[in-house]
């Protein structure tokens, strides 16, 4: 394990996102986290910050209260909104061919895929998404808390990554703003400057 290799290439991988023409930035709150949970409400952003989808979306079940407690969204705030198929057509319009960008890819990846086979009838595709690319593994690997058991980066939520690089948290756990400090996060990655070899080799002899 490299840290400073591995800080700088998050580094760079920030100020390439930054740099690349087209990239969305997405958000989603959901019923839960298992493999039954259906999205609740999607956000997409662009790399200026302008809004380009904010949707409540109404699930097949119920939302639970523990979700509710950490989104705030209720079943009577949805009960009006669209469901997924829906929803879908204006996401698979605005995804299509884009770079895609969300603070755990996975996650977000998963949940589309769930909630579209919770109706089956639509028999709806995956958005054909250029690529998905992960905010979340980039500020783990900046950050670099390792984790000996995993043998890998510990991952930082979002409010906590914020409150690390001095960013504010607001309205943590709505899509667009969740979008909007995930942008924020990028950016300041971005900003952060390189390692040289030489302060490399520096600070190895003064560790000896």
């Amino acid at each position: 394990m490299n840290w400073k290799h591995d800080r700088n290439t998050s580094i760079l991988w920030a100020r390439r996102i930054l740099a690349t023409e087209g990239v969305l930035i997405l958000d989603t709150e959901t019923t839960g986290l298992d493999d039954k949970a259906q999205i609740v409400q999607i956000g997409v952003i662009d790399l200026t910050g302008n809004v380009m989808l904010d949707a409540l979306v109404k699930p097949t079940c119920p939302i639970p209260p523990g979700a509710s407690s950490v989104h705030g969204i209720t079943d009577r705030m949805v009960e009006k909104a669209n469901p997924w198929p829906s929803v879908y057509s204006a996401v698979a319009r605005l995804l299509m061919g884009a770079p895609v960008v969300t603070y755990n890819a996975e996650y977000d990846y998963r949940l589309i895929v769930q909630t579209g086979q919770a109706h089956p009838a639509a028999g709806l595709p995956m958005p054909m998404v250029l690529r998905w690319e992960c905010a979340m593994k980039a500020y783990a690997a900046y950050y670099g808390a390792w984790d000996d058991y995993h043998q890998s980066y510990t991952y930082q939520g979002l409010g906590k990554a914020c409150r690390q690089l001095g960013l504010p948290v607001v309205g943590a756990h709505g899509a667009v703003a969740d979008c909007r400090m995930t942008l924020q996060v990028i950016r300041k990655m971005a900003e952060t400057d390189l390692e040289t070899q030489e302060e490399e080799a520096e600070s190895d002899e003064t560790e000896l």
